[in-house]
């Protein structure tokens, strides 16, 4: 609780007014303070209305702001830094995709248990759950996901989206419904090191206090999904590690080569375990044949094809089932 020692009440007024800011955040305390003053003054002048107006929206102020959680991670730090300055405001009927995240509703556990389920002393070593398991013993409670979803649509939200696991709510919503009800307002901005403009909140957004949110993926576009992988063409020729040690052609591997290359000296043969290549479309069986006699493998294999599966020559697209 706040401390409003330094303040004293002398009449009726200021008493109801201090006995209802006292239980408020620290951080509304100095708005607190200055308002009663003016409030004082107010009152001393014989300006009660004014006065009780300035107290009302105080207080609503003031309860709204202690009724809601502030979420974190969701403002740039090129906006932050307050080094861009917005272009203009994201027009009020853009319509925006969001991913509302919702926390699992016992962490602790759930970590405590990926512990056990990796550790060969415990009595839970490779048990493994199902995913309906994993959400019923560790994900957020079907009450908590039903609140989320009753704000959302309360909100103006289209749910388009509704995950089994209940992790994620996927919704739809104009700028303007997004803005009222995360608090927040959404600019667009300079992208400060691609050629484009970006939108984010202005502030972090908040939600009603006791509402199980953790997250809003979408209020930015600031960093845009993007593959990590690269084309083989775009590493330079040199650096890309070539074996030169296999008995096929240009020194690639094949057959026992593997053996050789990736572990050396084993005691492993493979004898009683059996390896299945599947294929989805027809294959010349000389190719097989031909392969072991070049790497010198022993020949038992066998074909295997599902019921109502009809094989096809190489010749056609693709097999199908038979109907």
């Amino acid at each position: 609780m706040a401390n409003m020692s330094n303040v004293s009440p002398k009449t009726g007024r200021e008493r109801w007014l201090v006995g209802n800011v006292a239980d408020m955040p620290t951080q509304h305390m100095v708005h607190a303070r200055w308002f009663l003053k003016v409030a004082r003054r107010r009152i001393a002048g014989g300006f009660d209305a004014v006065a009780g107006a300035i107290v009302f929206l105080l207080l609503v102020t003031l309860v709204q702001a202690a009724q809601r959680q502030a979420l974190s991670g969701h403002v740039p730090q090129a906006v932050k830094s307050f080094a861009r300055r917005p272009i203009q405001r994201v027009p009020g009927t853009n319509v925006l995709h969001l991913a509302i995240g919702v926390p699992l509703h016992d962490p602790d556990g759930a970590r405590a248990f990926l512990q056990e389920l990796y550790d060969p002393t415990s009595p839970v070593f490779h048990q493994y759950l199902t995913p309906e398991q994993f959400t019923e013993k560790f994900g957020p409670t079907e009450d908590d996901y039903e609140q989320v979803i009753a704000f959302a649509t309360a909100n103006g939200f289209q749910v388009t989206g509704a995950d089994p696991d209940r992790l994620l709510l996927d919704v739809r919503a104009t700028a303007a419904d997004i803005e009222r009800a995360f608090q927040v307002r959404l600019f667009e901005y300079q992208h400060p090191g691609e050629a484009r403009t970006f939108y984010a909140p202005d502030v972090e957004p908040s939600v009603p206090s006791g509402l199980k949110i953790v997250d809003v993926s979408g209020l930015s576009n600031f960093a845009r999904p993007h593959p990590n992988s690269h084309r083989g063409g775009e590493l330079a020729a040199a650096s890309v590690p070539r074996p030169d040690s296999g008995s096929a052609l240009g020194g690639q591997y094949r057959g026992y080569d593997f053996r050789a290359a990736y572990v050396p000296g084993t005691p492993l043969t493979g004898v009683g375990q059996s390896v299945a290549l599947v294929q989805f479309d027809g294959y010349y069986a000389s190719d097989i044949t031909r392969y072991q006699s070049l790497a010198g493998l022993p020949r038992p294999y066998r074909d295997e094809y599902p019921a109502g599966w009809i094989q096809r020559c190489p010749h056609h697209r693709h097999s199908q089932w038979q109907r």
